[in-house]
């Protein structure tokens, strides 16, 4: 089929009501329902409500929610919904992000959560969608030095914080790695958590910074270099 042929199929298709008399048409519509597990759905187009619509996709399928305006695509009698409308602002931009610091830096010895002397995050700012959930992943490597007593033990733990549309302080402990040892341990701490509405996660721009907390017993010292902060809304 020649392009001029197909654009004046798309072109009429845009033109039809919900049941059209030609081969293609171009509809929106808004999500009534979605269930994350299975996949059904409801979607109201022009007033009336189809259920069950096929999902076009290359991929996963990235859930819906109710309110969400998507695209149909109908061809025949048959209708499929090929991803969200999104305007700039408004969750065109969500994309995954990642952020590495490698800097060596001590890690005060106070049980607070903060930022390191001389050094910030790492940090990253996503758009979170209607779904409003993300996995994050975040690591650092990990020394505990000064003299070997079993008896005294130190700990590191990285933490993060959100801001920006969402309020949420690394002591909340919505996701948390820590390494605890005496002197002589090193490794890495990490930790991949998934951070939903229920955690309180909100619609829009979204900041997450990693915070650094130590507690040491005698003379321990408190180290972390290689720090990694991976978001990924979905």
């Amino acid at each position: 089929m020649r392009s001029t042929d197909i654009a004046a199929l798309l072109a009429d298709g845009m033109q039809q009501q919900v049941t059209g008399t030609t081969e293609l048409g171009w509809h929106t519509g808004v999500v009534l329902s979605w269930d994350d597990l299975t996949g059904l759905n409801s979607v109201e187009i022009k007033g009336r409500v189809f259920t069950n619509l096929k999902v076009l996709s290359t991929g996963s399928v990235q859930p819906f929610q109710p309110d969400d305006v998507v695209g149909v695509l109908r061809v025949g009698t048959t209708y499929f919904i090929f991803g969200k409308i999104r305007a700039p602002g408004a969750g065109a931009g969500e994309r995954i992000d990642s952020d590495r610091v490698a800097a060596s830096l001590f890690v005060p010895n106070n049980d607070t959560f903060g930022d390191l002397t001389g050094s910030y995050g790492p940090e990253v700012t996503v758009y979170i969608g209607s779904q409003r959930r993300a996995l994050v992943i975040h690591s650092c490597e990990v020394i505990i030095s000064g003299a070997v007593n079993i008896g005294q033990q130190g700990q590191i733990h990285q933490g993060v914080a959100i801001s920006g549309a969402t309020q949420a302080s690394p002591a909340s402990a919505i996701t948390n790695a820590y390494l605890k040892g005496p002197a002589g341990v090193a490794g890495s701490a990490s930790a991949t958590t998934f951070i939903t509405a229920e955690n309180g996660l909100q619609q829009g721009l979204n900041t997450f910074t990693c915070k650094y907390r130590g507690l040491a017993d005698g003379d321990q010292n408190l180290q972390v270099n290689n720090r990694v902060l991976t978001v990924m809304p979905f």
